[in-house]
């Protein structure tokens, strides 16, 4: 397990236990799942109207980013990751929470790095627990055992790809609201600068040049 901050990473107490407790794997197929979720929401029903599509977008976008996070449990079960769909207070919709340890993931579609979730009755109750340790920013206050909220935030939102090749997010980041979601605490984690990072360094490069023997 990876546990170094990169260049773009908010070093805090809180982004550390993520870092301690989330495979840096994991952290990666976020991001991949979420680009794939974009690709294959565009893709999406090209039988409707180009303003249906647009229109329905958002929504089968949030469906496979769902569908994909869910699905990470069963590559990392054996690094104790759970996940589990839930149904939101009214049962009209479902979301999903992943767990390792003591942290819980949640996504969320927004449409800046600093935007707040609309409000959400899930969400509040989500927070009331594990972010009780947050009150006051005191990391003496963390009492052994509390769970740690995480959210990911990807977008923008409101971006709707002209093609394509743009059917990617803007941005991945990991980030930790406080118990009421007034606010984001100190800590964040840029999930697609290391994705693509990683993914630069995989890539092969120039074939050695074969040395002329001397005649």
């Amino acid at each position: 397990m990876n546990s170094a901050y990169t260049a773009w990473d908010e070093p805090s107490h809180w982004s550390r236990q993520v870092l301690t407790s989330v495979p840096s794997t994991l952290l990666n197929d976020i991001s991949r799942v979420i680009r794939e979720a974009m690709r294959n929401a565009y893709l999406g029903d090209p039988g409707m109207l180009p303003g249906v599509r647009r229109d329905k977008y958002p929504v089968d976008r949030r469906g496979h980013f769902e569908t994909g996070f869910h699905g990470l449990s069963a590559k990392y079960k054996n690094d104790g990751v759970v996940a589990q769909e839930v149904k939101n207070k009214t049962g009209n919709a479902s979301h999903v929470e992943v767990t390792v340890g003591h942290i819980v993931m949640i996504g969320a579609a927004v449409e800046s790095e600093e935007a707040i979730p609309r409000e959400a009755a899930y969400r509040n109750s989500l927070a009331q627990t594990p972010q009780m340790a947050l009150r006051g920013f005191d990391v003496e206050q963390t009492a052994p055992g509390d769970a740690l909220l995480a959210v990911i935030l990807y977008g923008p939102s409101s971006w709707y790809p002209r093609s394509f090749d743009e059917a990617r997010p803007g941005f991945v980041t990991l980030r930790f609201p406080t118990h009421d979601w007034s606010q984001w605490v100190e800590g964040r984690i840029d999930l697609l600068a290391r994705l693509i990072a990683d993914e630069q360094r995989r890539q092969p490069g120039p074939e050695p040049k074969e040395e002329k023997r001397a005649e």
